[in-house]
């Protein structure tokens, strides 16, 4: 088989793949399953996918740069890049929500307490 016709059937796969991504993720957010805020990086790794996915020379130098000696390889480098960034987003989200969960037990049991003493006082 060519290796040239190998790199344009994964080439066009990659396109498409990432055309996909894009059209699911504004279908998500459309929908409100996702809100804009926690969509952007999604938005920006799909669409670098997108942008090395096309210009294949691109993709070349970046393997080259790499090492890789299989430029559609580091299609998958950059996506293994993008879900580190991805995780380390959402770790950073979920370490947030934690500390407002936290606070907003520590204000209901407070809460919960003053009512308490306050039906004590009525009754």
């Amino acid at each position: 088989m060519n290796p040239q016709y190998l790199l344009s059937r994964i080439q066009l796969f990659s396109i498409l793949g990432s055309v996909v991504l894009i059209a699911l993720l504004v279908y998500f957010i459309r929908r409100r399953k996702l809100l804009e805020e926690y969509s952007i990086l999604w938005l920006i790794i799909f669409s670098i996918f997108l942008v090395v996915s096309i210009f294949g020379a691109f993709l070349e130098s970046f393997s080259r740069f790499l090492g890789v000696l299989y430029p559609p390889a580091a299609l998958f480098v950059i996506m293994i890049i993008g879900i580190f960034l991805l995780m380390l987003h959402f770790s950073i989200i979920i370490s947030d929500l934690k500390r407002k969960i936290n606070r907003l037990s520590i204000t209901n049991a407070l809460l919960e307490e003053r009512i308490k003493s306050l039906e004590k006082r009525g009754s």
